[in-house]
């Protein structure tokens, strides 16, 4: 499923035009870039917390020529499910 999938059946389930649904979709998406850019973590209950990491840096070694090379410091997104959806999601899920 994909950001259209998703919009159509939101469309489709509550009546609303798909143009407005579109619109509210991509408003919370940049809402969430915009806070994790700014630094803020964003946590949306019982769905999705989006936090930002800080990767240290690192130095590693390339294994064709044994030369040091540095993973300069970076930030990293880390997404995680809450313990509510993801018992929700062992319940539902069909294999």
């Amino acid at each position: 499923m994909n950001k259209v999938d998703i919009i159509k059946e939101v469309s489709l389930t509550s009546g609303i035009p798909e143009s407005t649904v579109r619109t509210v979709f991509n408003e919370i998406v940049a809402s969430i870039q915009n806070n994790l850019i700014k630094g803020i973590n964003v946590k949306i209950k019982n769905f999705m917390n989006f936090n930002l990491e800080i990767q240290r840096e690192v130095t590693r070694k390339n294994p064709m020529t044994g030369e040091d090379i540095i993973s300069p410091k970076h930030y990293k997104i880390r997404l995680s499910l809450p313990k509510v959806f993801k018992d929700k999601l062992k319940k539902k899920i069909v294999y």
